[in-house]
């Protein structure tokens, strides 16, 4: 984490927890500031890896609502029945494995803050549950017949475009606008590269810490290679570009061969885990793939399917397995892949839609 509190540091910076400098970053403090002073709901929208938990978390801290809970929950990594338990609980013997009450994250987060990343995927059912649990500010655990107020600020964050979403019926527009009372924008880091020195030293220094050894530099050829790269996975895959370029150097300063970037050259990944995938996108691949879903849009058309785990083979560069699903999700919410099974067996299959118009 980058988070260092919430006291402003000795220049003065009321937000010390975001690194970096220019118009992009003051501009994100800014709105981390008003949205601080204002006890209302807030939207965080920006690409992955951009830091939104972050900003929600210095929201949060810097809020009347501080001294509260902070509870965090990633919507898309359950599927709709755990993702309401996890959200609204439930008593014991509402089902079978309900040994036990469970409050669930509305009540846990009660005078605090409640954040919900990736909330556009969650489902119909869910959002109509966090519908009526935003206006009344009233919660009901499954198997219970009480009602019970909470007092929690909702933060939620989404990577994609919400207005797209509800024009294609897949999010509800009055859940939109009851969410979107105070947005702030995480930029990506491709639009402030002037923050690509400043991150990395701070990223450098954090292994410091994590090591107990003294912080290794980074030489010119290094820096001139992290300056060129684009950062899909911006500052999240900076960090762990540091991260790995600290213990794969051999001496103190970090040279360009320490560096391993996110290429599109990464074929032996690809071939290994489909040998049959074409390297070259597609005459018919849908428009507005990210980097990372063009690298793999080939491979997933001619196998027809696509588990998370494929997925990161696929991509390579130890792709981390919350981007993995967001860019499937992604595809899933734009028609192009379908969800089915659950756990384990989750599969992302290739969409009719798709299937039918490469025939």
């Amino acid at each position: 984490r980058v988070l260092t509190g919430t006291e402003p540091d000795e220049g003065g910076d009321r937000v010390p927890s975001i690194v970096g400098y220019g118009a992009r970053i003051e501009k994100l403090k800014s709105e981390i500031l008003k949205a601080a002073q204002a006890d209302a709901d807030v939207l965080v929208i920006g690409e992955t890896g951009t830091g939104k938990q972050l900003a929600a978390e210095a929201i949060h801290n810097l809020s009347a609502r501080r001294g509260r809970a902070f509870i965090s929950i990633n919507c898309g990594a359950l599927d709709e029945n755990l993702l309401l338990d996890t959200l609204f609980g439930h008593v014991k013997g509402a089902f079978t494995e309900a040994k036990t009450d469970r409050k669930g994250a509305f009540l846990e987060a009660d005078r605090g803050t409640l954040f919900l990343d990736e909330i556009q995927v969650a489902s119909p059912r869910v959002q109509q549950a966090m519908l009526r649990a935003i206006a009344m500010r009233k919660v009901k655990p499954l198997g219970s017949d009480r009602e019970t107020d909470v007092d929690v600020r909702l933060i939620v964050a989404t990577n994609v475009d919400l207005k797209g979403l509800i024009d294609k019926g897949l999010f509800r527009e009055d859940l939109y606008f009851r969410l979107k009372v105070i947005t702030v924008h995480t930029p990506p880091l491709r639009e402030q590269k002037e923050n690509i020195p400043v991150l990395s030293r701070h990223f450098l220094s954090l292994q410091e810490g994590l090591t107990g050894r003294a912080a290794k530099g980074l030489s010119k050829g290094a820096l001139s290679m992290l300056m060129r790269y684009d950062w899909p996975g911006n500052v999240r895959e900076l960090q762990n570009c540091i991260t790995r370029a600290v213990v794969m150097a051999d001496g103190q300063l970090i040279q360009a061969d320490d560096i391993h970037l996110d290429t599109e050259d990464a074929d032996g990944d690809r071939a290994e885990a489909f040998p049959e995938a074409a390297a070259v996108l597609p005459a018919d691949a849908p428009p507005g793939l990210n980097s990372r879903q063009r690298k793999a849009f080939a491979a997933i058309a001619a196998q027809g399917q696509v588990t998370r785990g494929q997925y990161q083979e696929l991509i390579g560069g130890n792709l981390p397995a919350r981007t993995a699903i967001y860019d499937l999700q992604d595809l899933v919410a734009r028609g192009i892949l379908k969800k089915t099974g659950r756990g384990p067996a989750t599969h992302y299959v290739l969409s009719e839609k798709m299937d039918s118009s490469r025939q």
